[in-house]
């Protein structure tokens, strides 16, 4: 009878794992400020590109009417 290699037996290899590092603390006041900027900065974007849009279907419109 034939034995396999002695690293055949041995079992998986794991690897151990590393501890999670440490974050630093968050400026949530900060934080709040920045979300409430880019949030107005998107509803102004929203509105404008929906003008512009309005717009042009409007003109569409008045193109096929007319």
């Amino acid at each position: 009878m034939r034995l396999p290699p002695p690293w055949v037996s041995s079992g998986p290899l794991l690897a151990r794992e590393t501890p999670a590092p440490v974050l630093p603390e968050q400026d949530h006041a900060t934080m709040d400020a920045v979300e409430s900027q880019a949030t107005t900065l998107t509803v102004v974007v929203a509105i404008a590109v929906g003008g512009v849009a309005l717009v042009l279907l409007v003109l569409a419109l008045l193109r096929l009417v007319f």
